[in-house]
């Protein structure tokens, strides 16, 4: 039974997420403010409540990604505006994106320890890092961005890298429900990192059909990821 209420939360977010993109409101950015964190919060409550543990690796990543929605909600990140050609961000945005990227480095960490032997390791650290470095070149090269969005790029890819470390790592071998789900964390990140630096303006209607697409695409992947989280602790068919 709780596994439905999350998932009808899932639904509910989707939808909201939807409708505010097409048409913004003010009502429905304090929907996707309330909702977006909440699903995260409710993954974890969902596993506290099933199992009657804390598990620790799952519970922190969930706990600390809801906390980082709280702030990230709104920002260059989500919105897909232009860039605040001032350079300013506000506190509470370096904030949640300091949380996300310890969510990266301590989840690829994690991810790095587990994996099966020093080749597995190589592996994932050459191809996490240069993959991620080369992305990043790719974005400089094809987009202009200013110094405010350049830096969080760099400090973006830093953590990804990580993660895509660990990731790789361990899909070499026996990654478990963490390794899938660092998996889809790695793409849904990349699409993000990528949407960031080509910064596409919704004002432009070919840019917006794209960003549309990025939009739903990392919102299914987020889903996925969350419930891959869920289930590798709470079951949602036992």
């Amino acid at each position: 039974m709780v596994h439905m209420f999350w998932l009808l939360l899932i639904i509910a977010n989707l939808i909201i997420q939807i409708r505010y993109f097409l048409a913004p409101s003010e009502r429905l950015y304090l929907a996707k403010r309330i909702t977006t964190p909440l699903m995260l919060f409710g993954a974890f409550l969902v596993i506290i409540i099933s199992t009657n543990k804390f598990p620790l690796v799952e519970s922190l990543i969930l706990i600390a990604m809801g906390l980082g929605e709280i702030g990230i909600e709104g920002s260059q990140v989500v919105e897909s505006k232009k860039g605040d050609e001032t350079g300013h961000t506000s506190w509470l945005v370096t904030a949640a994106g300091v949380l996300f990227l310890l969510v990266n480095v301590g989840l690829g960490i994690v991810l790095l320890s587990r994996a099966q032997g020093f080749t597995a390791r190589f592996v994932g650290i050459f191809v996490g890092i240069f993959g991620i470095a080369g992305m990043v070149m790719i974005l400089g090269r094809t987009y202009s961005q200013n110094k405010n969005v350049l830096l969080q790029i760099r400090i973006y890819a830093v953590g990804l890298m990580i993660l895509a470390a660990g990731t790789i790592s361990v899909l070499l071998y026996d990654p478990g429900h963490l390794g899938y789900a660092a998996m889809i964390l790695t793409i849904s990140d990349g699409l993000v990192l990528w949407r960031m630096g080509a910064g596409w303006d919704r004002e432009r209607p070919k840019e917006k059909k794209t960003l549309f697409l990025f939009l739903i695409v990392i919102l299914l992947l987020y889903y996925s990821y969350m419930a891959l989280l869920i289930d590798g602790t709470a079951p949602f068919i036992r």
